[in-house]
C-alpha cells in the first residue's frame, strides 16, 4: 500500500509540471490574434457582469432592470465557459476590466432614474454592436479552431443582447421625446380594475386578440 501511494504521489509530482508545459506549447502556438480576442471576450464579460448588476439595482425602468439581468446571467455564463477555453490553451486571462469600462461605471453611479436608465442602454447599444463586430471577425479570420467555435457559438447571443439594446435604448429616447414635448411627465395608461367594463369607441374593434407585435430589429 505505501509504495502505491509512493508511486501515486510521485506521478502527481511529475504531471503538474508536464500540464504546464503542455498549456504553454499550446499558448505558443496560438496566433496573437487569437490571443487577444480571449483577453478582449474576457474584458467584454466581465464588463457586462458588472454593468449589468449595477443596473438591475439601480435602473428605474422595468424593461431595463430584466435586460439588465439577463446580460449579467449569459454573460457570467459565457464567462464560465470562456476560462475554460483559456485554461484548455494555456493563455492567461486578465484579472480586472480596462480603464475605458472602468471610466463608464463611474460615469454611471452618478444618475438615477431615467437619466441612469438612458445612459446604461446607450452603452449597452454600442458595447454590443462593438462585440458583435470583434466576434464576427473572429468567426471568420480565427486560426484556431477552438476559439473560433467559441466566438461562433457567442455571437447569436451577442447579436440578441445588441436587438435588445437598440429597442430599449429608442424606445426610452421616445419616451423623453414625449416629455420635452408635453413640458412634464409622461402620462400613464389608466389600468381598470377588476371587472370594471372598459369603454370601446365606435370604431374600436371588439375582437382585442391581435398578433404578436414584431419586432423591426429581429433578423
Amino acid at each position: 500500500m505505501r509504495r502505491i501511494l509512493a508511486a501515486a504521489c510521485v506521478a502527481t509530482l511529475f504531471a503538474g509540471p508536464a500540464l504546464a508545459q503542455q498549456g504553454a506549447s499550446k499558448a505558443a502556438d496560438l496566433a496573437l490574434q487569437d490571443r487577444n480576442f480571449i483577453a478582449e471576450a474576457a474584458i467584454i464579460n466581465m464588463a457586462e457582469v458588472q454593468g449589468g448588476t449595477m443596473a438591475a439595482d439601480t435602473a428605474e425602468n422595468q424593461r431595463v432592470q430584466r435586460f439588465a439581468r439577463t446580460i449579467a446571467d449569459d454573460h457570467a455564463k459565457n464567462m464560465t465557459t470562456l476560462k475554460e477555453l483559456a485554461k484548455d490553451l494555456g493563455v492567461a486571462l486578465p484579472e480586472d476590466v480596462d480603464a475605458a469600462t472602468r471610466t463608464r461605471m463611474e460615469d454611471m453611479k452618478g444618475l438615477s432614474g431615467g437619466a441612469f436608465d438612458r445612459r446604461f442602454m446607450g452603452y449597452q447599444e454600442e458595447s454590443h454592436a462593438s462585440a458583435v463586430k470583434l466576434f464576427q471577425a473572429q468567426v471568420d479570420t480565427a486560426e484556431n479552431q477552438q476559439v473560433r467555435e467559441y466566438a461562433e457559438a457567442t455571437l447569436p447571443a451577442l447579436r440578441h443582447h445588441f436587438e435588445m439594446a437598440r429597442e430599449i435604448t429608442a424606445s426610452l429616447a421616445q419616451g423623453q421625446a414625449n416629455v420635452v414635448q408635453g413640458g412634464g411627465q409622461p402620462q400613464q395608461a389608466e389600468v381598470p380594475q377588476p371587472g370594471t367594463a372598459v369603454p370601446m369607441t365606435p370604431d374600436e374593434p371588439s375582437d382585442t386578440m391581435g398578433g404578436a407585435p414584431t419586432n423591426p430589429g429581429t433578423k
